[in-house]
Protein backbone atom coordinates (compact mmCIF):
# COMPACT_ATOMS: atom_id res chain seq x y z
CA UNK A 1 0.00 0.00 0.00
CA UNK A 2 1.31 3.41 -0.88
CA UNK A 3 2.35 5.94 1.74
CA UNK A 4 -0.30 8.39 0.53
CA UNK A 5 -3.09 5.81 0.77
CA UNK A 6 -2.12 4.92 4.34
CA UNK A 7 -2.07 8.52 5.44
CA UNK A 8 -5.36 9.34 3.68
CA UNK A 9 -7.05 6.52 5.57
CA UNK A 10 -5.65 7.72 8.91
CA UNK A 11 -6.57 11.30 8.14
CA UNK A 12 -10.14 10.51 7.10
CA UNK A 13 -10.66 8.49 10.30
CA UNK A 14 -9.36 11.34 12.45
CA UNK A 15 -11.48 13.93 10.61
CA UNK A 16 -14.61 11.80 10.97
CA UNK A 17 -14.00 11.39 14.71
CA UNK A 18 -13.46 15.12 15.23
CA UNK A 19 -16.52 16.02 13.15
CA UNK A 20 -18.64 13.71 15.29
CA UNK A 21 -17.31 15.33 18.47
CA UNK A 22 -18.15 18.79 17.09
CA UNK A 23 -21.74 17.84 16.35
CA UNK A 24 -22.26 16.18 19.71
CA UNK A 25 -20.72 19.09 21.64
CA UNK A 26 -22.96 21.53 19.76
CA UNK A 27 -26.08 19.50 20.56
CA UNK A 28 -25.27 19.34 24.30
CA UNK A 29 -23.86 22.87 24.61
CA UNK A 30 -26.17 23.69 27.56
CA UNK A 31 -24.75 20.81 29.62
CA UNK A 32 -21.55 20.80 31.72
CA UNK A 33 -18.37 20.23 29.69
CA UNK A 34 -18.00 16.54 30.57
CA UNK A 35 -21.51 15.86 29.21
CA UNK A 36 -20.67 17.33 25.79
CA UNK A 37 -18.93 14.14 24.77
CA UNK A 38 -20.58 10.84 23.81
CA UNK A 39 -20.26 8.02 26.29
CA UNK A 40 -17.10 6.10 25.45
CA UNK A 41 -17.85 2.56 24.34
CA UNK A 42 -21.55 3.09 23.70
CA UNK A 43 -21.95 1.56 20.24
CA UNK A 44 -25.71 1.56 19.83
CA UNK A 45 -27.64 4.73 18.94
CA UNK A 46 -28.74 7.12 20.23
CA UNK A 47 -25.48 8.45 21.60
CA UNK A 48 -25.58 9.40 25.27
CA UNK A 49 -23.33 11.94 27.04
CA UNK A 50 -20.66 10.88 29.49
CA UNK A 51 -21.63 10.94 33.14
CA UNK A 52 -18.23 11.52 34.79
CA UNK A 53 -15.35 13.95 34.32
CA UNK A 54 -12.79 11.14 34.24
CA UNK A 55 -14.61 9.37 31.41
CA UNK A 56 -14.82 12.63 29.47
CA UNK A 57 -11.11 13.30 29.97
CA UNK A 58 -10.23 9.81 28.75
CA UNK A 59 -12.46 10.31 25.70
CA UNK A 60 -10.69 13.57 24.84
CA UNK A 61 -7.31 11.91 25.25
CA UNK A 62 -8.26 8.91 23.09
CA UNK A 63 -10.16 10.69 20.31
CA UNK A 64 -8.49 14.12 20.11
CA UNK A 65 -5.07 14.35 21.75
CA UNK A 66 -3.60 10.93 20.91
CA UNK A 67 -4.57 11.02 17.19
CA UNK A 68 -2.99 14.48 16.83
CA UNK A 69 0.13 13.29 18.61
CA UNK A 70 0.29 10.35 16.20
CA UNK A 71 0.05 12.74 13.24
CA UNK A 72 2.91 14.81 14.61
CA UNK A 73 4.97 11.66 15.14
CA UNK A 74 4.28 10.57 11.56
CA UNK A 75 5.46 13.90 10.11
CA UNK A 76 8.57 13.92 12.30
CA UNK A 77 9.54 10.42 11.19
CA UNK A 78 8.82 11.31 7.58
CA UNK A 79 11.38 14.11 7.74
CA UNK A 80 13.94 12.28 9.88
CA UNK A 81 13.80 8.79 8.38
CA UNK A 82 13.52 7.25 4.94
CA UNK A 83 14.97 8.39 1.64
CA UNK A 84 13.70 9.50 -1.75
CA UNK A 85 14.76 7.32 -4.66
CA UNK A 86 14.48 7.92 -8.41
CA UNK A 87 14.11 5.35 -11.14
CA UNK A 88 17.41 6.06 -12.85
CA UNK A 89 16.33 4.86 -16.29
CA UNK A 90 13.58 7.47 -16.52
CA UNK A 91 16.04 10.28 -15.83
CA UNK A 92 18.96 9.10 -17.95
CA UNK A 93 21.13 8.44 -14.91
CA UNK A 94 23.67 5.67 -14.42
CA UNK A 95 22.80 3.72 -11.29
CA UNK A 96 26.18 1.98 -11.15
CA UNK A 97 28.00 5.31 -11.18
CA UNK A 98 25.76 6.73 -8.47
CA UNK A 99 26.36 3.68 -6.30
CA UNK A 100 30.11 3.89 -6.91
CA UNK A 101 29.94 7.53 -5.81
CA UNK A 102 28.55 6.44 -2.45
CA UNK A 103 24.81 6.85 -3.00
CA UNK A 104 22.36 4.21 -1.81
CA UNK A 105 21.07 2.22 -4.78
CA UNK A 106 18.96 -0.86 -5.44
CA UNK A 107 20.28 -2.33 -8.70
CA UNK A 108 18.59 -5.72 -8.47
CA UNK A 109 16.07 -5.28 -11.31
CA UNK A 110 14.69 -1.78 -11.86
CA UNK A 111 17.44 0.59 -10.77
CA UNK A 112 16.47 2.84 -7.87
CA UNK A 113 19.00 5.31 -6.50
CA UNK A 114 19.03 8.00 -3.88
CA UNK A 115 19.77 11.18 -5.84
CA UNK A 116 22.31 13.63 -4.41
CA UNK A 117 21.20 17.02 -3.09
CA UNK A 118 20.14 19.66 -3.93
CA UNK A 119 17.93 18.04 -6.58
CA UNK A 120 17.16 14.88 -4.65
CA UNK A 121 14.93 15.09 -1.60
CA UNK A 122 11.38 15.32 -0.30
CA UNK A 123 10.81 18.81 -1.67
CA UNK A 124 12.79 18.71 -4.91
CA UNK A 125 12.55 17.38 -8.45
CA UNK A 126 15.34 15.64 -10.33
CA UNK A 127 16.30 16.97 -13.74
CA UNK A 128 16.49 14.44 -16.56
CA UNK A 129 19.82 13.97 -18.36
CA UNK A 130 21.10 12.48 -21.60
CA UNK A 131 17.87 13.18 -23.46
CA UNK A 132 15.66 11.18 -21.07
CA UNK A 133 12.04 12.21 -20.61
CA UNK A 134 12.07 12.11 -16.80
CA UNK A 135 8.82 11.61 -14.96
CA UNK A 136 6.61 12.40 -12.00
CA UNK A 137 3.27 10.56 -12.04
CA UNK A 138 4.63 7.40 -13.70
CA UNK A 139 6.21 5.81 -10.60
CA UNK A 140 9.40 7.80 -11.13
CA UNK A 141 9.98 8.48 -7.41
CA UNK A 142 9.84 6.24 -4.37
CA UNK A 143 10.09 6.95 -0.65
CA UNK A 144 11.23 4.58 2.08
CA UNK A 145 14.32 2.46 2.68
CA UNK A 146 15.10 0.14 -0.21
CA UNK A 147 16.72 -3.23 0.46
CA UNK A 148 19.95 -3.00 -1.53
CA UNK A 149 21.06 -6.61 -1.02
CA UNK A 150 19.71 -8.55 -4.00
CA UNK A 151 20.11 -11.85 -2.13
CA UNK A 152 18.04 -10.76 0.86
CA UNK A 153 14.62 -12.41 1.34
CA UNK A 154 12.90 -9.02 1.06
CA UNK A 155 14.96 -7.73 -1.86
CA UNK A 156 13.38 -5.16 -4.21
CA UNK A 157 11.11 -3.95 -1.41
CA UNK A 158 11.06 -1.23 1.23
CA UNK A 159 9.66 1.79 -0.61
CA UNK A 160 6.43 3.10 -2.11
CA UNK A 161 5.41 5.50 -4.87
CA UNK A 162 6.08 9.09 -3.87
CA UNK A 163 5.28 12.50 -5.33
CA UNK A 164 7.88 15.09 -4.24
CA UNK A 165 6.69 18.52 -3.08
CA UNK A 166 2.99 17.80 -3.67
CA UNK A 167 2.56 14.84 -1.36
CA UNK A 168 4.25 16.26 1.76
CA UNK A 169 2.47 19.59 1.32
CA UNK A 170 -0.90 17.84 1.07
CA UNK A 171 -0.13 15.74 4.15
CA UNK A 172 0.86 18.81 6.18
CA UNK A 173 -2.19 20.75 4.98
CA UNK A 174 -4.49 17.92 6.08
CA UNK A 175 -2.68 17.72 9.42
CA UNK A 176 -3.20 21.45 9.92
CA UNK A 177 -6.88 21.02 9.04
CA UNK A 178 -7.20 18.27 11.65
CA UNK A 179 -5.48 20.47 14.24
CA UNK A 180 -7.96 23.27 13.54
CA UNK A 181 -10.88 20.86 13.91
CA UNK A 182 -9.41 19.61 17.18
CA UNK A 183 -9.07 23.18 18.49
CA UNK A 184 -12.70 23.93 17.57
CA UNK A 185 -13.84 20.70 19.20
CA UNK A 186 -12.01 21.53 22.44
CA UNK A 187 -13.45 25.04 22.41
CA UNK A 188 -16.98 23.70 22.00
CA UNK A 189 -16.41 21.22 24.80
CA UNK A 190 -14.95 23.63 27.35
CA UNK A 191 -16.76 26.88 26.54
CA UNK A 192 -19.16 28.09 29.25
CA UNK A 193 -22.62 26.58 29.10
CA UNK A 194 -25.32 28.87 27.76
CA UNK A 195 -28.93 28.93 28.83
CA UNK A 196 -30.88 29.35 25.61
CA UNK A 197 -34.05 30.47 27.40
CA UNK A 198 -32.27 33.25 29.29
CA UNK A 199 -30.52 34.32 26.11
CA UNK A 200 -33.84 34.54 24.24
CA UNK A 201 -35.41 36.58 27.08
CA UNK A 202 -32.51 39.04 27.16
CA UNK A 203 -32.79 39.54 23.43
CA UNK A 204 -36.51 40.28 23.72
CA UNK A 205 -35.82 42.82 26.43
CA UNK A 206 -33.25 44.56 24.29
CA UNK A 207 -35.72 44.89 21.44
Amino acid sequence: MELAAIHRHRKSSLTAALTGRLRFAGTFRQHPWWQRLPSFGRLQPPAAPTSRRLTAALTIAALVILPLAAEGHFIRRFHDEGKVYVQTGKFGLDGAKLKAAGHECDLCTVHWCEHPAPEGGRYALVSAANGAAGGYWNNAYHYGRRVTDCNAPNARQGSATYFPILQPLVVMALTLFSAVLAAIALWRIFRPATNMRLTARSRRRET
